[in-house]
């Protein structure tokens, strides 16, 4: 497989999941060693378009797990710049060292584009690496499953709350789901762990809960 110096990949890294990873994934395998590999991260402003725009995470906390995924895979310590994006072109249209762009089936005619607007500036355009769609959950899909959640929350008392909130952080394990139904019968709560990154699981008569890298990081009553 051919290497490049300088890699563009970008979007906005919403709820990270696995087609994420795999974008990301591919990035790193083409950059070189010595090379640099630049992630856009859609800014806030650009998100606005996007369907459920106001359950998109901010920008500093899609940042932050960004981050914290690349530093987990980038073995060769490839120079990483993350930067926030305004708009779909972004860096790709006017620096004339990046030489490739990493992107999905849903944003090739984009990086057509971008070579086009890189041709009419008297600039070589890139070279593009396309990753295959995986089945699975999306981010749109997931701010969908959030919405539906909320609107079916029930209230709860501050004590059912306090118990609720000594959870959070707790790895998942079949023992502490056991805890927690024990402790909240006849509410139970059912996770199904195939997602690493982010999963909500919805059922009638349970507790909703989130795993986020194989660890609870909310519950609440449904």
């Amino acid at each position: 497989m051919d290497k490049y110096n300088r890699v563009l990949v970008a979007g906005t890294f919403g709820r990270l999941h696995p087609g994420h990873k795999l974008l990301l994934d591919k990035a790193f395998e083409v950059t070189t060693k010595s090379g640099e590999l630049v992630i856009g991260i859609t800014g806030d402003s650009m998100c606005l378009g996007k369907k459920l725009a106001l359950l998109i995470e901010p920008i500093e906390k899609r940042q932050t797990q960004v981050n914290r995924y690349i530093q987990s895979i980038n073995k060769f310590r490839i120079n990483i710049t993350l930067m926030v994006i305004h708009d779909k072109y972004s860096c790709g249209i006017t620096d004339s060292t990046l030489e490739c762009l990493v992107l999905s089936e849903e944003t090739v005619k984009t990086g057509e584009e971008i070579n086009q607007l890189r041709l009419s500036n008297g600039l070589k355009p890139l070279v593009l690496v396309q990753i295959t769609r995986i089945q699975g959950i999306s981010s749109t899909q997931l701010r969908e499953l959030d919405l539906k959640a909320s609107s079916l929350l029930k209230p709860m008392s501050d004590t059912q709350n306090n118990k609720l909130q000594s959870y959070i952080g707790r790895e998942y394990t079949d023992e502490v789901v056991k805890q927690i139904n024990s402790k909240f019968a006849p509410w139970t709560v059912s996770l199904c762990p195939e997602n690493e990154f982010y999963l909500e699981y919805y059922c009638e008569n349970q507790i909703r809960c989130i795993v986020f890298n194989g660890k609870i990081s909310k519950l609440c009553f449904r």
